[in-house]
């Protein structure tokens, strides 16, 4: 009988994902679907379409995140021209 040697097993480090499936995003990010379909559409997080498959880079998914801070909403609002028209 021949014994084959065990060889040890290579490992290598585990690279986390580059880009995620919008399913595992809103995941991620702790919304539904929908409302992540509606940051899609209106063009807050950026991603990239291959063929039919949708995928949003995990790093825009941390810059998102880092961009939602509460402050900037309301600093916004008050120097925003647009919001000191008045309508007759």
């Amino acid at each position: 009988m021949i014994k084959i040697a065990n060889k040890k097993k290579e490992t290598h480090p585990v690279m986390p994902p580059l880009a995620v499936a919008p399913k595992e995003a809103a995941r991620l990010l702790g919304i539904s679907e929908r409302t992540l379909a509606d940051i899609l559409k209106n063009e807050q997080l950026p991603y990239k379409r291959l063929k039919r498959k949708i995928l949003i880079p995990t790093q825009a998914l941390r810059d998102f995140v880092s961009g939602i801070d509460g402050t900037d909403s309301v600093a916004d609002a008050e120097s925003n021209p647009i919001n000191n028209i008045t309508r007759s």
